[in-house]
């Protein structure tokens, strides 16, 4: 009787770690675009006002943000300042690569990024800020919905995860 107790209570709390893990996600995702979008108003403006190089203006951008965000924007900053050849593009999706799971970010946001990488230092001052101010309005699309996912799917997800291991519980039982 114990154990059949035990293993049930076991089953609802990984299902309930799964929704909740799911969740999280979807929680975190408008945090990384809203994070992404400060980056670039701070890339910008230390493109524009400053005329920082691109090393420098990524790991300078980064000072202000927090998280896996600011870890993407230092990484960038260290490939363009220790590898030479290496394109911003190529450094920005090198970054993205190595954050790896911990980005919420989804294949949208990450090629509108890549894409602003293509075009950046290859412009003049005021094209590179047009393009920064392109950029951060699809970002600011794109965290809207995110934001309605979120309130969406964030209550499903953990409602989700407890029940479906308490289905199994039953079942088991």
């Amino acid at each position: 009787m114990w154990l059949k107790l035990t293993g049930s209570i076991l089953v609802i709390a990984a299902g309930g770690l799964m929704g909740f893990s799911l969740a999280a996600r979807y929680q975190n995702r408008p945090k990384q675009v809203r994070q992404l979008i400060n980056g670039i108003v701070a890339l910008k403006s230390y493109i524009r006002y400053a005329s920082t190089p691109l090393a420098e203006a990524f790991s300078e951008s980064a000072r202000g943000l927090s998280g896996v965000i600011c870890e993407v924007f230092t990484t960038i900053g260290k490939f363009l300042r220790w590898e030479a050849a290496l394109t911003p593009q190529e450094a920005i999706t090198r970054a993205l690569e190595t954050s790896g799971d911990q980005l919420a970010l989804k294949r949208q946001e990450k090629e509108a990024f890549i894409l602003f990488g293509a075009n950046l230092g290859k412009m003049n001052r005021e094209e590179q800020e047009r393009y920064c101010d392109m950029l951060m309005s699809q970002l600011e699309k794109i965290e809207h919905d995110a934001l309605a996912l979120r309130d969406q799917n964030v209550a499903m997800y953990r409602y989700l995860g407890v029940c479906g291991g308490m289905t199994v519980a039953i079942l088991l039982i």
